[in-house]
């Protein structure tokens, strides 16, 4: 799964290409443990198999959030089923290896925009979304503060009262009273 997380240096429709181009040069590189783990194997592979699915979709999704896609069950939905399309046309291909890896990933990338498209729905949304893909979120990864670093916090706070809570700012002016 390592291979597949989002670079937040690329825009999200390079983070796409890239997870799906990586994902097939992996199969292709491991095709029995790619089949023997996508088609019912045992139950633990079946549970390392849901886990890896929900960890994509997962990343898809927030991905979709963060441009301000509603998330509905409908989104989610149309994601997994997606992803299925899309570990079916791999297998296929890996059994039957007619077109190049580059078609096999434009195939799935555009059935991706495509499956998007319908569940948005909306036209004048579709076009905001296409143009929000195609921007590079942040150049540098979030870094989510650890549990050393609010350790290192405290330690440097000097001794006495707590500091006093900050007051909270409203985003916008309170209506006016009449």
């Amino acid at each position: 799964l390592a291979q597949l997380e989002p670079d937040p240096a690329l825009s999200h429709e390079r983070q796409l290409r890239s997870a799906i181009d990586r994902f097939i040069a992996w199969a292709e590189q491991h095709p029995k443990l790619y089949v023997a783990v996508s088609s019912n194997g045992n139950h633990d592979a079946r549970e390392v198999h849901a886990g890896a699915l929900g960890t994509i979709s997962g990343w898809i999704i927030g991905i979709l959030a963060d441009i301000g896609v509603p998330v509905t069950p409908a989104l989610t939905i149309a994601v997994s089923g997606w992803i299925a399309f899309s570990e079916k046309i791999v297998q296929d291909w890996l059994a039957d290896p007619r077109l190049t890896r580059d078609e096999v990933a434009d195939l799935c990338e555009s059935a991706c925009y495509h499956v998007l498209q319908i569940v948005i729905a909306d036209p004048g949304e579709w076009r905001r979304v296409q143009a929000a893909l195609v921007e590079t979120p942040r150049t540098e990864p979030v870094r989510q503060p650890s549990l050393t670093d609010w350790r290192s916090r405290s330690a440097r706070r000097p001794p006495g009262p707590a500091p006093a809570a900050r007051t909270r700012v409203p985003s916008r002016p309170a209506a006016r009273a009449r």
